[in-house]
Parts: C-alpha cells; sequence; structure tokens
C-alpha cells in the first residue's frame, strides 16, 4: 500500500497556488489600460491602427493594417 505524506502534499498544491496568482498578477501587470469606446472612439478607430477596439479595425470593417513593420522587402 503506497503512502502518502500529507504535508509534502499541502506544500506542493500551495507551491501550485503561488505560482498560478505570481503568473496571474505578471500578465495583468502588462496589459494595457483600458480605452473607453464610445461614438468618438469608433468614428476616429482608424487614426490608431496599432489599437484595434473593433474587429474590423474601424466602423467601416476596412480589416486592414496600415502598419509598416512587414513589407514585401523584409519578407523572405
Amino acid at each position: 500500500m503506497l503512502r502518502t505524506n500529507h504535508r509534502s502534499g499541502w506544500l506542493a498544491f500551495l507551491a501550485g497556488a503561488g505560482a498560478l496568482v505570481f503568473t496571474t498578477w505578471g500578465a495583468l501587470a502588462q496589459q494595457q489600460p483600458l480605452t473607453r469606446v464610445d461614438d468618438n472612439a469608433l468614428k476616429n478607430a482608424s487614426t490608431t491602427p496599432d489599437r484595434w477596439i473593433t474587429y474590423g479595425l474601424d466602423y467601416a470593417e476596412t480589416r486592414y493594417s496600415t502598419l509598416k513593420q512587414i513589407d514585401p522587402t523584409n519578407v523572405s
């Protein structure tokens, strides 16, 4: 019969729970601040192409990014 040490079980549980809390806290700390989405933000959504507040970038659902980091010259 296999006997387990209850103390080591609790220590493993607490270590796992601590790791989960630490990871969640780190992920939340890296998030960008929330943006208030109102009519004005929707009308001007295309002026901030790095922050898509709708599925298709802007009110017209353009679905095209105007960012220039990737282009035909740097893609092999």
